[in-house]
């Protein structure tokens, strides 16, 4: 009897700190600062190889729905994939008084780009880089960190060093 007491007093115990445990998770979540609004973003290398064309497209992303669409704020948002480079940059374009899209990088670089609604989720700029920055060595391990030494890393490592010679490409973000 003594010790059905004991197991009792136990399992009641246990009860106790997992409900508190629960409630105390459930609190931090709803008092957690949200994080910062983020959009599918998508940008794309050209290439005529066709065995590049699956490497030739890096997920990337954009704040662009904290802003509005671009169609109607005439501003752009998006991150340049560091797989690309080899270093971080964040790209604002807007649209100029001819039509043409103009804007500057964190890494000090210039692009240039038309754009427009490409469907009614998506907003896509041809954008061209003018004085965009490279690091070739921390590319190189950016890629083999994500994609190993393999097939995977030799084509992407193919398609960026086209991006490097050519830096050209297609951003398209997803509207919501």
């Amino acid at each position: 009897m003594k010790e059905m007491k004991m197991h009792s007093y136990v399992v009641k115990a246990l009860s106790f700190v997992f409900a508190a445990l629960v409630l105390g998770t459930l609190a931090l979540v709803a008092t957690a600062p949200r994080a910062e609004a983020r959009v599918d973003a998508v940008y794309t290398v050209p290439t005529e190889d066709p065995n590049l064309a699956d490497a030739a497209e890096y997920a990337t992303r954009s704040d662009q729905n904290a802003y509005g669409s671009p169609q109607a704020t005439g501003v752009m948002y998006f991150e340049l994939p560091s797989e690309l480079t080899g270093v971080e940059a964040k790209f604002e374009i807007s649209l100029t008084a001819n039509g043409t899209w103009k804007g500057t990088g964190t890494d000090g670089s210039a692009v240039s780009g038309n754009c427009g609604r490409e469907s009614r989720k998506w907003f896509a700029c041809e954008v061209n880089f003018i004085d965009l920055k490279f690091d070739a060595i921390a590319r190189d391990a950016i890629l083999a960190t994500q994609f190993g030494r393999g097939t995977d890393f030799d084509l992407r490592l193919a398609v960026a060093r086209q991006f490097e010679g050519q830096p050209i490409g297609v951003i398209k973000v997803r509207i919501k």
